[in-house]
């Protein structure tokens, strides 16, 4: 729908960008570092992620395992031919201090860019915060409102809506 001069919805940020859909779910620690230099391999630019991640107990910060943490990390020193891929991440859909143990989550690595969630009065919660986060966009945590923010939906019968833009916009 975000795809540019095709006459429905708007344009988004990167109208021609192109989308190499990666499952991770499910994966263990070294399928999901697979993944990340997968998506390297292939060219990625930018590699965004808004899914959970379990941190393992043996994690010295609990922000990720090893194998995943140096993918990252890789990815965000190597990608692009030595420029560096841009690495996003969501904060957590819980609301805790995702930059600190023992909570730290994945979006707490310095070779992430952590995004975090604002309601329409520029209101930061209802889902992780903490001093990592480098931006926040607008998003419908469960306590929250996005009054005014419209978003692209599918076309026809595969969308959200009856017509082709949904209200409802959530999530990071």
């Amino acid at each position: 729908m975000a795809r540019g001069d095709n006459g429905i919805g708007v344009t988004c940020i990167c109208p021609r960008c192109r989308i190499l859909p990666i499952r991770v779910h499910g994966s263990s620690n070294l399928g999901t570092a697979a993944a990340f230099r997968y998506a390297v391999e292939q060219g990625a630019d930018v590699i965004t992620n808004s899914w959970g991640y379990t941190r393992p107990v043996a994690s010295h910060d609990g922000a990720a395992d090893d194998a995943v943490r140096d993918a990252i990390e890789a990815a965000a020193r190597e990608g692009r031919q030595g420029r560096g891929t841009l690495i996003v991440f969501g904060m957590t859909n819980d609301s805790i201090d995702n930059c600190r143990a023992p909570a730290a989550d994945i979006s707490s690595l310095a070779s992430v860019l952590a995004l975090g969630v604002a309601n329409h009065d520029d209101e930061v919660g209802g889902a992780g915060f903490g001093a990592c986060i480098d931006l926040v966009a607008p998003a419908k945590p469960e306590d929250r409102s996005t009054i005014g923010v419209v978003t692209t939906d599918r076309s026809g019968l595969a969308g959200h809506t009856a017509d082709d833009y949904y209200t409802g916009f959530g999530g990071t």
